[in-house]
């Protein structure tokens, strides 16, 4: 374990420093140098720890060659993907790198080889069947909301006739009534 400041160390940190295993680093800002000021004592870190620290950097540890994967390279389709197949939800993940998972595979027998092939065609074929219902029950309340328009317009249609209707005979009755009084202002004149 290291620290870094950029100013000069006291000898009383400087001893701190060295009895606690600590190494000190003192950065020259204007020259952009780093200078080591007291070494810092060797540590071999629990496995799991650093597991867990990779992980919080975002790289994976394969659980059978030991290769780690950066998380970004696996999700924006860098040219180093491995998919990764997680085992555990807590961290240290523990997971298996696509070249790992392709080398078991191929180490399968040929029956289970095909029955793998088998449950990832059923799991097709039934998203298929899910997507189908799904536009089976679209269709049915696309054909429900279209037969209410149609009765709605059809509604409307009878109520403008029986309007243009009404109207229609009102307008006659007024003419007829204009008429009646027309003919007996002729009769007085």
């Amino acid at each position: 374990m290291f620290f870094a400041a950029p100013r000069e160390f006291k000898p009383e940190e400087i001893e701190i420093a060295v009895n606690s295993g600590i190494g000190l680093f003192q950065i020259d800002i204007k020259n952009k140098k780093l200078k080591q000021v007291a070494p810092s004592r060797p540590m071999h870190p629990d496995e799991k720890n650093v597991i867990h620290l990779m992980s919080r950097l975002g790289y994976f540890k394969c659980a059978i060659c030991d290769c780690y994967l950066n998380k970004k390279f696996a999700s924006k389709g860098h040219k180093y993907k491995r998919q990764i197949a997680y085992f555990s939800k807590e961290p240290p993940r523990v997971f298996i790198c696509d070249t790992c998972i392709q080398n078991l595979f191929n180490m399968l027998l040929p029956d289970l080889k095909e029955r793998y092939a088998e449950k990832k065609e059923v799991k097709r074929l039934t998203k298929k069947q899910e997507v189908e219902n799904k536009l089976k029950k679209f269709d049915r309340r696309l054909e429900i909301k279209s037969h209410k328009i149609e009765s709605q317009i059809k509604n409307i249609k009878k109520y403008l006739k029986e309007r243009i209707s009404q109207r229609y005979k009102k307008a006659i009755k007024e003419i007829r009534s204009i008429k009646r009084e027309l003919k007996s202002i002729k009769k007085l004149i």
